[in-house]
This record gives structure tokens, sequence and C-alpha cells, in this order.
């Protein structure tokens, strides 16, 4: 079934349930990479945890 290659599925609605815009997408790419590149991320996700740590839900509005 998976036969295309290697692949990562991230959770999106996880994420933006607990706050994340579009706006935050490409950082969070940039983490990925760095961390399949070998680098260690683990201040940048602490920092993004940090921000997003508000559990939200559809009705509730975006700040």
């Amino acid at each position: 079934m998976f036969e295309q290659g290697t692949f990562i599925r991230i959770g999106v609605q996880e994420i933006t349930r607990l706050g994340a815009t579009p706006k935050d997408m490409p950082y969070l790419a940039g983490i990925l990479r760095d961390c399949l590149d070998g680098k260690d991320v683990r201040a940048e996700v602490a920092a993004l945890k940090s921000r997003l740590s508000t559990i939200k839900y559809s009705f509730d509005p975006l700040a």
C-alpha cells in the first residue's frame, strides 16, 4: 500500500487545535527538516509548545 517511499504523516488537526495558524507551518516544517538532518531541535520545540499550549476547538475564534 505505501510503497512510494519514506514519508512522515503529520496530524495537522492536532497542532491547529492547539492554536497554530498557517503562518506557523513554515516554522514547523523547518523544525522537522532540522530534526531529520540530525540537529538538536529541543529548544525550538519547547518554545513552540509553550506558545501553543491552549486547546482550541473549531468553534473557538483564532486570535
